[in-house]
């Protein structure tokens, strides 16, 4: 209750403008050190697939929204309030992965570097 009624602060006294996105798939994952179990990571990764090949599109750590997409009709919807804009990930897919010692969004940049992904809009 307290989250909804900063967030309708925010919005009353910032006005912030509204930004969507699209991406295939919206993974959240959590990294596991392998040496003693502990969590070095949660992640949001955003996925699209071009040719059969998941593209890694970006990241943002957990703890900046620290929630799941929710199903709306036969999509998932991500929304938050990043600061500056009320921001809104459609997707058509959304999964949770875990993964012990690496990272699958550092592993894609060997395919795809981060100067060539696309990101989440700006407005």
């Amino acid at each position: 209750m307290k989250a909804l009624l900063l967030f309708i602060v925010l919005i009353i006294d910032h006005n912030p403008q509204f930004v969507e996105d699209y991406f295939e798939i919206i993974e959240i994952n959590t990294i596991f050190e392998v040496s003693d179990g502990k969590r070095r990571l949660k992640q949001y990764i955003w996925w699209d697939e071009d040719h059969g090949a998941r593209i890694a599109e970006g990241w943002l750590d957990y703890s900046k929204i620290g929630r799941h997409p929710v199903r709306v009709g036969n999509h998932y919807e991500l929304v938050w309030f990043d600061g500056r804009y009320i921001r809104k990930v459609k997707c058509r897919a959304f999964i949770v992965t875990q993964t012990w010692g690496r990272d699958p969004e550092v592993e894609n940049r060997k395919l795809v570097p981060l100067t060539h992904r696309r990101g989440l809009s700006e407005p």
